[in-house]
């Protein structure tokens, strides 16, 4: 799965409402009110809706192409009180295809939290996030789905930061990861998978703009259906992550942020053996800003599976991914035309290691892919409460082994949201 694209994921429109829901926050402060409601609308067409291959046929019934048409409805709130500051966020949404009428399906996204603070050195964070969409058509070892499969995750986290001396602190996290499907076949719920994670580690702040982080990490899950016996009863594989993590923060002058992540570690199964994986991960990012105007935003990333996955769950949806190892680099320019326009430019390019994930059978399949993404955006904003905006991607993935698929795909699409505050 790739996570630039989100066209299985509730539609090609849901990141796209999610998009113009992120600038409440700003509108919001700027009105002096925590709360909205909204609206949106798109449409879409996707020359390969359903993720086939070049040498792929859609079957009985489907079309390879497809128009897509997504109605949202949106509200929030975003308050301080005291010390503390507690927000939510949800966006509900109906999804209909044009020719692929069995995938049409109504779906959600929820996000909450609470900041808080005491009057010594001691703050935190709780969090929560739940999503339903629709999950990929088209995955890898299990093929073309020609029946709806929808995809629940589920989030929930909590940080906790102590200040140990003027440039020190002490910070502690958990949290806990859940993915269901509803399609009831054997490949499609060996993907349920469940994770819990914690990490202790020390933070240091020379200064206002620079942060540094040790911290030790461990990550326990499960797929509790990965095989499922001829009884009818199922036998779960379970994983474990360990890992030392670096972070890092800085802001060396006014235009620039480098952001990194460097993680030493190993993953182990139980029974996909093939899935084990001991080395370097993280994500290194900078942003610079050369004029008021113009920005550009660079990130690599190399993952895991499950650590891909984790990155998205809480900010867009999440796109789970089940691969081995991911690597990918994007590079983002933003510029304002003027107070009311905006335009964006994008090109990432991601590279995955296949293994089979669903079952005992052919453990030994294998294959990779590199995909490169381009897209264009324009958004304009005639008045503070109304959105609208058009995109354009492109995505061209060559693959090799047994499962990789090669394909190509063009989207295009527009939207438009209308926006209260209360």
């Amino acid at each position: 799965m790739n996570p630039a694209r989100n066209t299985h994921l509730g539609g090609p429109l849901a990141a796209l409402a999610l998009a113009a829901a992120a600038l409440t926050p700003a509108v919001s402060q700027a009105q002096q009110s925590p709360y909205y409601i909204g609206a949106s609308l798109g449409a879409s067409h996707d020359s390969n809706l359903l993720r086939l291959g070049n040498d792929q046929q859609a079957g009985s019934g489907q079309t390879k192409a497809d128009t897509t048409t997504q109605a949202s409805l949106l509200a929030g709130f975003d308050q301080p009180f005291g010390r503390q500051r507690a927000y939510a966020n949800v966006s509900v949404r109906d999804t209909r295809y044009t020719n692929n009428t069995l995938y049409n399906n109504q779906g959600y996204t929820l996000s909450a939290g609470l900041d808080w603070s005491t009057i010594d050195r001691i703050s935190g964070s709780l969090s929560a996030t739940a999503n339903r969409s629709l999950a990929s058509f088209n995955t890898a070892g299990i093929g073309l789905l020609t029946e709806k499969n929808l995809q629940d995750t589920t989030g929930i986290g909590a940080t906790v930061n102590v200040g140990l001396v003027t440039e020190y602190s002490l910070v502690a996290s958990i949290g806990h990861r859940q993915v269901t499907n509803s399609l009831d076949t054997p490949s499609v719920k060996a993907l349920d998978f469940e994770q819990d994670n914690g990490s202790i580690g020390v933070r240091w702040s020379p200064r206002a703009s620079t942060t540094f982080g040790l911290s030790l990490s461990e990550t326990r899950g499960r797929y509790p259906k990965f095989v499922t016996n001829n009884d009818g009863s199922f036998q779960a594989d379970r994983y474990k992550q360990t890992g030392v993590d670096l972070t890092a923060n800085l802001q060396p002058a006014g235009t620039s942020a480098f952001d990194a992540r460097v993680s030493l570690g190993k993953t182990s199964y139980d029974l996909n053996q093939a899935r084990d994986f001991s080395g370097l991960t993280g994500t290194i990012g900078w942003t610079w800003q050369p004029a008021g105007r113009v920005k550009f935003t660079s990130r690599y990333t190399r993952d895991t599976g499950q650590n891909s996955y984790a990155v998205q769950l809480f900010g867009v949806p999440g796109a789970s991914d089940y691969t081995q190892l991911n690597n990918s680099v994007r590079v983002q320019a933003d510029y304002d035309v003027s107070g009311k326009i905006a335009a964006t430019a994008a090109v990432q390019v991601t590279d995955r290691k296949l293994t089979n994930t669903i079952s005992l059978i052919d453990l030994n399949q294998t294959g990779r892919d590199t995909s490169t993404v381009l897209s264009l955006g324009a958004r304009w904003a005639p008045l503070r409460s109304v959105l609208v905006g058009c995109d354009l991607s492109t995505e061209n993935r060559s693959a090799g082994g047994e499962l990789g698929v090669p394909l190509r795909d063009n989207t295009i699409g527009c939207y438009g949201q209308f926006q209260l505050q209360q």
